[in-house]
């Protein structure tokens, strides 16, 4: 007999997914909580170790992740080798975020196999010019050309206004990315936490609170909650 979800798998489940709610994160189309149980069942001990990791962790029969916010970077089956594989890569690694992304165009450098400069296009206007090494890996900065490393350059150019993005290890050891936006469209703050609880300034107790601000609130405290649970589960 497959293993089964108790009583209490079942409430912290819910209560996990009662938070990436909150947090504003999204199970992918065609993806159903019934689903989220039948993944976590195939994998139950490591839930019981660490449920918020596990749960991000899911993937479908096709490898994608059972929430829309989430991508993982460093799959060996995506990661580019050659020029022409980098604007499928970068797509991949972005359109998580849900910003509109509308071109990417690879410039080479003179000569180079696997250096050069991808320029991204957001909306009407919006360019950002990300430096690449293809053969140093993603996380590798580039101290000469100012680059903190291709895959932290791209989640900072596709994090919205008032966005953030997360980055923890999966189950299985691979890294993550998580990337999160605040109700408020107003919000101008943007951050990228890498595997740590993202700092929020305390509200100006003398202004007013507008149901705005006070869903904007919410969906922060959420979001914290979101990344010191995932820091704990991956300091444990």
């Amino acid at each position: 007999m497959p293993p089964q979800l108790t009583v209490t798998d079942r409430d912290i489940l819910a209560a996990h997914l009662d938070l990436f709610d909150r947090a504003g994160l999204r199970l992918s189309p065609g993806i159903e909580p019934a689903d989220v149980e039948d993944g976590v069942c195939d994998d139950l001990e490591c839930f019981r170790l660490a449920p918020a990791t596990t749960v991000l962790s899911l993937i479908d029969a096709d490898a994608h992740p059972f929430f829309t916010n989430i991508t993982f970077p460093d799959n060996t089956g995506i990661y580019p080798t050659t020029h022409a594989q980098l604007p499928a890569y970068i797509r991949a690694v972005c359109a998580p975020a849900g910003t509109d992304l509308r071109d990417v165009t690879v410039v080479p450098d003179p000569g180079a196999l696997h250096t050069g400069t991808a320029r991204l296009q957001f909306g009407e206007w919006d360019v950002v010019d990300v430096s690449y090494d293809l053969s140093a890996g993603g996380w590798e900065p580039d101290r000469v050309n100012g680059s903190h490393g291709l895959i932290p350059d791209l989640i900072a150019a596709a994090i919205p206004n008032g966005g953030e993005a997360g980055i923890f290890s999966t189950a299985d050891g691979e890294t993550a990315v998580v990337y999160l936006s605040e109700i408020d469209a107003g919000a101008t703050r943007t951050a990228v936490v890498h595997g740590r609880p993202a700092p929020h300034t305390a509200p100006d107790a003398k202004k007013p609170v507008t149901a705005a601000a006070a869903r904007a609130a919410a969906r922060n405290a959420a979001i914290d909650n979101l990344f010191t649970v995932l820091f704990a589960e991956a300091e444990s």
